[in-house]
């Protein structure tokens, strides 16, 4: 079976806002959403997928990706072809000045076709 396979690459540091202000003990976090905001956003470029037509599914955050001024990590997010779909893992590697590199499973999720759910049936806000 001939797959494909669809891999990005970003470095993710401490100058990243959305990193920089999610901080638990002190220590700059990527918060877990982001995962999944990523996964649609690459999706949609690279493959021009709807999120209305893919669920998310078996989403595991693995380790924590954690930043600080002086070590950036360089983030591997691979769309790997699956049936209906893609598994991704994201992997990464923490850029240390002392020249240490392992590489890290950050976490990891699939993402499958599925029919367009419709809503139609409204809630009533103003109701008692």
């Amino acid at each position: 079976m001939n797959t494909m396979k669809r891999v990005f690459n970003s470095t993710i540091s401490i100058s990243n806002e959305i990193v920089r202000d999610h901080q638990v003990h002190g220590q700059a976090l990527l918060p877990g959403l982001a995962y999944v905001d990523m996964i649609y956003q690459l999706a949609q470029q690279s493959a021009e997928a709807d999120f209305r037509d893919y669920t998310l599914s078996d989403v595991a955050i693995s380790n924590p990706l954690r930043v600080s001024k002086d070590h950036p990590v360089e983030v591997v997010i691979c769309f790997e072809e699956a049936e209906s779909g893609w598994d991704i893992p994201i992997d990464g590697r923490e850029r240390a000045t002392s020249g240490s590199c392992e590489l890290r499973r950050y976490a990891s999720a699939t993402l499958r076709r599925r029919d367009r759910i419709q809503f139609e049936d409204r809630i009533d806000i103003a109701a008692p």
